[in-house]
């Protein structure tokens, strides 16, 4: 393996899809011993059994023994630990990962890379626990399907995946960086500390990068959610005795999310009952909060929201009862943002970001955070950016905060394929294993004497000697050669002790009243059997892959006969897992989210595809085409800039060249029928989105190419003499790919020129729909908000604020010129349709016209991502549709081309 620096170009990693989605919910339901997970549990009738989730979190509540024998009942005469429901979900994810696999003639992988939360802390509960339970059960659930299972925090893959797979410009260039990494997700809040070193390039000499504090605390999308649904019911609630007997109902029993069918048959009548409707008020919440999130046009924390943007919940007045006595509430956005603020940002958030500073400064010497970056489903949530200007300027400074343009949910998942590949390099060890994220002290009390830090001078080779008292080991210390073996250090007390020794391991802290910071809360005192000779001892530890340290005191070292050494109660050391070094062919990188779950996937070919894409800049140019396309044609480029094999590269070139064409017809037929009076050229009565057919389309388009045209003249005049016989070379191309012949063309390239021309032409346009909108309060007109399509994948972040005398119907797609505010419907050649409407198996929120058969009688739609096609005919909810795609096919009568309006950015 060569030893020099390499560059890796990482831009479009492979996300595996899982029942045609990227990401899946992380449920699962029983029909006996039979079980279904993520989509597929979500949309299954209620009466065939309940759905669980939240199970993430329970993993690390139970001890190893729990975990195996204590058992729910999930389906009837079924039961499973939490550890087997885990296990279920797992596999049934693998299960899926390795079906698409082997249809495309791919092995499954031998390693598996696990997000974990990072330095879990619950209140109360001893530190590191959580975590060493965790880490347990996944490995426990995984080692069947793979040879070997690691782990890595989450914060490290959204870091990993900014740097190296996103390559931002503001992490990438050539200097230091001190990077706060916040991973907002639907169980944990994560926040950590990343130091970069000048270079960020692969160096096996060297780790990179360096963690220099974490935090994880147990609030995400269910813990937003748990606020709204008590801000509600407390609303509801009658009297004052009623909300005193529920607020000690969710104080005794949690979410009631984690609540099994006979823990609830446990409970008094009353305690189920209302178990049982509180969560049916949380699913409602869920439901409420992404729709009032989703159409909230402007984030910053001044703006007046009003009661436009509000949503309707079904609340039970009498939650003590069987029936609940349920009552329809509307909430705001305005509540929303009210609630999040006090309760989940003042409440928790912004005190967790604080103490994870405080602890990194210490390290970094009052170095400034330079960048934040932002991960995890509920950051989609904008008022978490706003308020991190607002409250923490003193601790970020003027610190860069970094936003994508793509789904949060996917850049864990992202980042552990980028630490996949960068494994491959290091022979299995990346830029994080083995590794300290909180630097771990050591104070001691001889006997009921003063507790006090003390200086430790290293016994072991290659440990750094510590800059300060009390100090052990620092954040980013790798301990990588000691699995299984004893680190120790050398310390000269105050006086010896002559009962006990007090020892108080802890993490960035030397006062043992803090809690939160105490490693060894169950035992810190170790009683002596003999009289200790001298003020000397050896303090050492002994370090397990999992992050489990033995602590040991080597008392009268060196003297004949006295010598003992006294071991304490294990404890639970800040570090990332110890994996099994050597490199693998083969990777999954596993998101396994608290609401959501994801996977990623590298093999050896990706890896050397990456490394040779680094000299060509063809590659580099595609993947920043990714980010600046409209999304039917962004979404086919990601997919082909991602793959490596040569054949599937000849499919998604084939797949990508086809987007843009038929972006270019659809684009181009209905600007021309909306800017003159009539066109000669009828949509085909067979058609069908094959390059060919697309070719004459588009030709026949040029020839009645009109000078009023909003943007299709622009996009025709590619297919001049210079680009015709490129494009039959294209055409030329595809029947050899259909036919099993090797293609005759530069893809790169070809993708470029088509890519960059569409880039510049639109260049002051928009592609999406509107949302939210509605007639103005006063005056006449229309207002609300139009969602721009750019980009690979949704979420959408490009807003604009729209106002003009239009209504807009959320599934129509338009293409608006912002500066004159015209705009050209694109439907219905283009529609966005609710999922639940055509029982769509895709999540993509954008369908495209793919054929039309038996003159304008039959006609099929596809989701721009891989999903179901929906045939028009089979849905009675789009009965209606067919009549109006007949009548917009069979003529060339003008179409409307709207203006007078107004956008603006938000």
């Amino acid at each position: 393996m060569a030893k020099s620096k390499k560059k890796l170009l990482i831009n479009q990693v492979k996300i595996a899809n899982i029942q045609d989605r990227t990401t899946i919910p992380t449920q699962i339901r029983y029909d006996g011993k039979a079980s279904l997970i993520g989509t597929k549990a979500a949309s299954a009738q209620d009466d065939s059994g309940r759905v669980f989730e939240n199970f993430k979190v329970e993993l690390g509540r139970q001890s190893r023994e729990e975990l195996q024998t204590k058992k729910q009942r999930v389906a009837k005469e079924h039961t499973r630990s939490v550890l087997g429901i885990a296990k279920d979900f797992l596999e049934g994810v693998c299960d899926e990962v390795k079906s698409g696999l082997e249809k495309q003639g791919q092995a499954f992988p031998k390693k598996v890379l696990v997000a974990e939360p990072i330095s879990f802390e619950e209140e109360g509960k001893v530190s590191g626990q959580w975590l060493a339970n965790y880490r347990y059960a996944v490995k426990a659930s995984l080692q069947s399907k793979f040879e070997q299972v690691d782990f890595l925090p989450e914060p490290f893959a959204v870091f990993q995946y900014y740097r190296y797979g996103l390559r931002h410009p503001l992490l990438s260039e050539q200097h230091r960086h001190v990077a706060l990494v916040l991973d907002f997700g639907g169980g944990t809040f994560d926040v950590s500390v990343i130091e970069t070193t000048k270079e960020g390039d692969i160096s096996h000499g060297g780790r990179t990068s360096r963690p220099l504090a974490a935090k994880s605390i147990p609030v995400g999308g269910y813990f937003v959610n748990r606020k709204i649904a008590e801000y509600l019911l407390f609303k509801a609630l009658p009297d004052k005795k009623s909300k005193t007997n529920a607020r000690k109902t969710i104080g005794n029993i949690g979410s009631f999310l984690g609540l099994s069918d006979d823990a609830e048959d446990a409970l008094p009548d009353e305690q189920a009952n209302f178990a049982r409707n509180f969560r049916k008020l949380l699913r409602d919440v869920e439901d409420a909060k992404v729709n009032i999130c989703s159409n909230i046009q402007r984030w910053d924390l001044q703006t007046a929201l009003g009661q436009k943007v509000r949503h309707m919940v079904s609340v039970p007045r009498q939650p003590f009862s069987e029936q609940g006595d349920f009552v329809e509430l509307s909430i705001s956005a305005e509540e929303i943002r009210t609630v999040f603020v006090r309760d989940v940002w003042e409440g928790r958030l912004k005190e967790a970001i604080k103490k994870a500073v405080l602890r990194a400064q210490e390290e970094i010497k009052n170095i400034p955070i330079s960048v934040v970056l932002l991960s995890g489903g509920s950051t989609n949530i904008g008022w978490t950016r706003e308020l991190i200007e607002r409250d923490l300027g003193t601790v970020i400074g003027d610190a860069s905060i970094l936003e994508l343009s793509e789904n949060y949910q996917e850049v864990v998942a992202k980042g552990l394929a980028v630490e996949c590949a960068r494994q491959f390099y290091t022979e299995g060890d990346g830029d994080f294993g083995a590794v300290t994220y909180n630097r771990l002290n050591l104070v001691l009390q001889s006997d009921d004497g003063p507790i006090r830090p003390y200086r430790y001078k290293p016994r072991s080779a290659n440990v750094a000697t510590p800059e300060e008292d009390g100090a052990l080991l620092p954040s980013a210390a790798s301990l990588r050669a000691y699995d299984g073996e004893r680190i120790g250090w050398k310390a000269r007390l105050q006086s010896a002790p002559k009962h006990n020794l007090g020892y108080y391991y802890m993490k960035s802290s030397f006062d043992p009243e803090d809690i939160e910071n105490l490693h060894n809360v169950v035992d810190n005192r170790i009683f002596l059997k003999q009289r200790v000779h001298g003020q000397s001892v050896d303090v050492e530890i002994k370090v397990r892959e999992d992050g489990t340290a033995t602590p040991s005191f080597l008392l009268n070292r060196g003297k004949s006969g006295k010598e003992e050494r006294i071991e304490g109660q294990p404890f639970y050391l800040d570090m990332t897992y110890a994996g099994e070094v050597g490199s693998v062919d083969s990777y999954l990188g596993l998101d396994f989210g608290t609401a959501t779950s994801a996977a990623s996937l590298v093999f050896q070919s990706d890896i050397k595809a990456y490394k040779d894409r680094s000299k060509e800049k063809s590659w580099s140019d595609l993947s920043d085409l990714v980010e600046a396309l409209p999304y039917p044609i962004a979404h086919s480029l990601a997919e082909y800039v991602a793959q490596t094999e040569s054949r599937s590269l000849e499919t998604h070139w084939k797949t990508t060249i086809e987007a843009m064409l038929s972006f270019m017809c659809y684009v181009c037929y209905c600007d021309q029928r909306a800017s003159a009076k009539k066109i000669n050229t009828l949509f085909p009565s067979n058609f069908n989105r094959s390059a060919g057919p697309l070719r004459n389309f588009l030709s026949n388009l040029r020839g009645q190419s009109s000078e009023n045209s909003l943007v299709s003249k622009k996009l025709l005049n590619l297919f001049g003499s210079d680009f015709d016989k490129d494009l039959g070379e294209i055409v030329e191309a595809i029947n050899d790919i259909k036919h099993d012949r090797k293609p005759r063309v530069d893809f790169n390239h070809t993708l470029g020129v088509i890519g960059n021309h569409i880039k510049v032409c639109l260049s002051g346009f928009s592609f999406g729909s509107f949302e939210n909108t509605q007639k103005k309060s006063f005056g006449d007109g229309y207002e609300g908000v139009f969602r721009s399509y750019v980009g690979a994948n949704p979420p959408f972040i490009e807003l604009y604020n729209y106002s003009g005398p239009d209504d807009f119907s959320s599934a129509e797609v338009l293409l608006v010129e912002r500066e004159t505010g015209k705009a050209i419907s694109l439907s219905p050649l283009y529609y966005s349709f609710d999922p639940e409407l055509v029982g769509a198996s895709s999540d993509s929120p954008l369908y495209l016209l793919d054929s039309v058969k038996g003159k304008f009688e039959d006609f099929t739609y596809i989701p721009v991502k891989k999903g179901d096609g929906v045939t028009v005919k089979d849905h009675f909810a789009l009965s209606e549709l067919a009549g109006v795609l007949s009548g917009f096919l069979e003529t060339t009568d003008r179409t409307r081309l709207y203006d007078k309006a107004r956008y603006e950015d938000r």
